[in-house]
């Protein structure tokens, strides 16, 4: 019988318990130990792999918070969400009556999820950042990757290649480039039916090492494609996407480049957008379009340098919390030499969200670049990923602070842009809007082509 990979959980944080216990005896001990330790987990890893096969580290038999034994990780909720929560007075929102109703739901319902109790009180708070997450949101694996293991390629699953809509789990809001989702014709507003035939209810249905068929319905109707998920984290398809996404588009006689930043929340992304900036000085293009659209958000001043002179300019923010609003805050002084000060045009839609966001905001405050698309998401609080150091089903992540930039609230408000173009299905209008204002001679959108 293969071992579970459950087993071997530990493994991936380096067994913290054991160490600790190991700095007590000898510390020369631990650093022997803990090295014979990672030696072990790699070996047991190598078993793992060759005895069971390539699976997802996610193993989709562990259960998730629901029905009665749910009940302790919700008062943990509720303790944490009164005494952390900002804007403070949502405090007050945890009651003891609200959360006796859901402990009522929870009891008389063995299979009620947790998340489907708690995350409609969480919504009503209409604060960003704040949402319960398990293993049946896409969510929960990047703030794992963020706050738990610190490490881009951990935890993996199993991925399609789609961004699913967090409060319609079952509606495509966006494809990776390079995908299997993106190389099957999935397109932005699908909805996804039934994976292999079966009611689709979460991105736990797919966790198989085999193709797997999904019904889409689309405007015109259902269709059916066929594909083979890839076995990744989520964090690290995010940055794949990214890499995969960088090209040139060549508009009658200009040619003009693009990149889709999906994610500001590891360094990779940052090495990407400087290097596709750095091939586009190199190239000698004549402009360059920079796609927000959904995805998450992280990236702050140091994403904004491969387009300015220098950072003299830049936005200055405060941040309120509980214990008051900071001074505000200014970028540190640089020349960014190399930066791209060509023609920009720059993509937003209501998936951009958080640190995105004052990425839009610099690039229409010193009106550097156009910007096309919709209303940004707004959401624009500081997240903390509660009972990350666990490892666990499931993550909290709840809003702690707001920033302010320039004075100005982006927290449900976000930034408008220059031109309003809505996202279509097939035909990209946004993307189009933006070529056609970079290179205005080149007439119509067919005369744009990728390569």
């Amino acid at each position: 019988m293969a071992p579970k990979r459950q087993d071997f959980q530990y493994c991936y944080r380096y067994d913290i318990k054991y160490a600790k216990n190991l700095i007590m005896e000898n510390m020369a001990l631990y650093i022997r130990g803990l090295h014979m330790y990672k030696v072990l987990c790699l070996i047991i890893m190598s078993i793992f792999n060759s005895a069971a096969g390539v699976q997802a580290q996610e193993n989709i038999e562990l259960p998730y918070p629901r029905g009665p034994e749910a009940i302790s990780v919700l008062r943990e909720v509720w303790e944490s969400g009164a005494d952390s929560i900002y804007p403070s007075h949502l405090a007050e929102q945890f009651s003891p009556g609200t959360l006796d109703e859901m402990e009522s739901r929870l009891r008389s319902n063995n299979d009620l999820p947790l998340a489907d109790v708690l995350n409609p009180f969480l919504e009503s708070l209409n604060v960003s950042h704040t949402r319960f997450y398990d293993r049946r949101h896409q969510s929960y694996y990047l703030l794992r990757s963020l706050f738990s293991t610190g490490a881009l390629d951990t935890p993996r699953l199993y991925t399609i290649g789609v961004q699913l809509d967090e409060y319609d789990p079952g509606l495509v809001r966006a494809m990776m480039e390079g995908s299997p989702a993106a190389a099957s014709g999935i397109q932005r507003g699908d909805r996804i039916l039934e994976v292999d035939t079966d009611t689709f209810e979460s991105l736990l249905q797919w966790q198989k090492t085999s193709s797997v068929e999904l019904l889409l319905r689309r405007q015109e109707g259902e269709v059916k494609v066929t594909l083979t998920p890839a076995l990744q984290s989520f964090h690290g398809a995010l940055a794949r996407a990214t890499r995969a996404s960088g090209n040139v588009i060549s508009c009658g006689e200009q040619r003009i480049g693009y990149l889709h930043l999906w994610s500001g929340t590891h360094p990779v992304f940052l090495d990407i957008l400087q290097n596709s900036i750095a091939d586009a000085r190199g190239m000698g293009l004549d402009g360059f379009v920079l796609d927000l659209r959904d995805g998450y958000g992280g990236a702050w001043w140091e994403y904004l340098d491969p387009f300015f002179e220098d950072r003299s300019e830049y936005f200055e923010y405060m941040a309120r919390s509980a214990e008051g609003t900071t001074q505000p805050v200014r970028a540190e002084p640089m020349i960014n030499e190399g930066a791209w000060l060509g023609p920009l045009a720059v993509i937003i839609n209501s998936g951009t969200r958080s640190g995105k966001e004052s990425l839009a905001f610099q690039f229409k405050k010193g009106d550097r670049a156009a910007l096309f698309g919709t209303t940004t998401a707004g959401a624009f609080t500081a997240g903390r990923g509660f009972f990350a150091e666990r490892d666990a089903d499931h993550i909290l992540y709840l809003s702690v602070q707001e920033l302010i930039l320039d004075g100005t609230k982006i927290e449900g408000v976000g930034v408008t842009p220059d031109v309003v173009v809505e996202d279509g299905s097939s035909n990209d209008a946004p993307l189009a809007a933006a070529l056609q204002y970079l290179a205005p001679d080149s007439g119509r959108e067919q005369s744009c082509r990728v390569g």
